[in-house]
């Protein structure tokens, strides 16, 4: 796969240096964030560090992801983030309903970025995620994560299922929210 560099805001001099057969200490260096970059270029570039296949590297620029001020980072994304950036704060950057907020109302975020953000949205955002027929529309599945999150209230669901199902698009969820099952359901569903 090509890293689509430009599209990440990286500038093309910052490029090779990011590449595995740049030098290890360097690109520790940037994943560090010691390498003065704009915040855009810089979540881009933790991006494709924090998937380096050196796990020292990684590890680096996630934990630089982790302590970046969340001021520079909601200043760094919008509309034009890549995808991945988006995916990529999701999953690594400390859960903040500030940022998931953020991140869940760009249309650019991608399908798996929604679910998980789905999947632990705070009451405000589910209703947020509920109301945003274009987004069920196009991935119907996080009807699948709201069902399964306590923090969405039932009224909000009834919302979106309704939608979902008038446009024919309600995937399948369990009768009950998988919070609400008893002990015994759970233990029947392990052992089947």
């Amino acid at each position: 796969m090509t890293i689509p560099f430009a599209k990440l805001g990286i500038p093309p001099a910052v490029e090779k240096q990011l590449g595995s057969s740049s030098p290890k200490k360097l690109r520790l260096t940037i994943a560090s964030g010691l390498m003065p970059l704009t915040a855009e270029a810089q979540l881009g570039a933790l991006y494709v560090l924090g998937t380096d296949d050196d796990a020292d590297v990684a590890r680096t620029a996630r934990k630089t992801l982790a302590g970046l001020p969340s001021g520079q980072i909601m200043a760094a994304i919008g509309i034009k983030t890549h995808p991945k950036v988006l995916e990529f704060l999701a999953q690594f950057r400390k859960v903040s309903a500030e940022l998931d907020e953020r991140i869940g109302m760009l249309r650019t975020a991608n399908d798996r970025t929604i679910r998980l953000i789905a999947s632990r949205a705070n009451p405000s955002l589910c209703t947020q995620l509920s109301r945003n027929h274009e987004r069920l529309l196009v991935t119907p599945d996080v009807f699948i994560d709201l069902h399964a999150n306590p923090n969405c209230d039932d009224m909000t669901l009834q919302r979106a299922e309704g939608f979902l199902r008038m446009q024919k698009q309600l995937p399948e969820v369990p009768e009950r929210r998988p919070f609400e099952a008893s002990e015994e359901e759970l233990e029947d569903a392990v052992d089947a």
